[in-house]
């Protein structure tokens, strides 16, 4: 198996398809590998088991809800921006319409097809992009209008664009791709189990706290058992 760098197949994807085409090449076949990784994290941490969502709550539920929203509608909006035009007012879009372009400049049609079916399977989620997350439209925000994308029309979109990028290497670099991100440690499952294991941690310990206090050791129970560099209350209260 033939292993290369980042660095090495930016450089060959430059060398097959220009400086520019070549970086195209590049960035949209990253960007699109690190929109499945965000999607898989959403889906194991809140489309899985209850237990697993009871976990993050546990540990804070503040927390556990902003990264749900931030996981979710960044992959939206990146759906919406990997299938955005060539070009939008004069400015070009690092988008997957140039992989459409360089197959059609290589005298190759059959890509086509799949990015139409591509597009009409993104439109509700685009569309959800659109008037909830890249910009905000006043109808929809007041309710006056609605605009949805549930998990499973995500998912497809996702399959779609993984699908396309895929068949783009294959008939333009003759290279079967894998895009789904592989990982030395299974990283959702690993911090989902160390933060169980601190919940369970944290039970076992204000026990042990209550107990120290009700035998009159006073002195272990108000005692930290956390580093100092764990709080930082004026920044907390104060960050900027």
């Amino acid at each position: 198996m033939t292993t290369r760098t980042h660095d090495e197949i930016a450089a060959e994807y430059a060398k097959d398809f220009g400086e520019a085409d070549g970086f195209l090449v590049h960035r949209l076949t990253n960007s699109v590998s690190q929109l499945i990784l965000q999607w898989r994290m959403f889906l194991f941490f809140y489309c899985g088991p209850l237990e697993r969502i009871e976990v993050l709550n546990e540990a804070s539920g503040l927390t556990a809800r902003t990264f749900q929203n931030l996981l979710r509608d960044n992959t939206i909006l990146n759906v919406r921006r990997l299938t955005d035009r060539e070009k939008s007012r004069g400015e070009i879009n690092v988008s997957l319409a140039h992989l459409l372009r360089i197959s059609r400049e290589k005298g190759i049609a059959c890509l086509d097809v799949p990015y139409e079916e591509l597009l009409s399977s993104c439109e509700t989620t685009r569309r959800y992009a659109d008037k909830h997350i890249a910009h905000s439209d006043f109808d929809h925000a007041a309710g006056r209008k609605i605009s949805s994308t549930n998990r499973g029309e995500t998912t497809k979109a996702i399959k779609e664009i993984s699908s396309f990028v895929q068949l783009f290497h294959k008939k333009i670099t003759d290279v079967s791709y894998e895009l789904v991100p592989r990982t030395s440690v299974s990283d959702e499952q690993q911090f989902l189990k160390r933060l169980y294991l601190g919940n369970q941690s944290s039970v076992e310990q204000t026990s042990e706290k209550i107990r120290q206090a009700k035998a009159g050791d006073w002195d272990s129970a108000f005692q930290s058992i956390y580093p100092d560099w764990l709080s930082d209350d004026h920044f907390r209260d104060n960050p900027f």
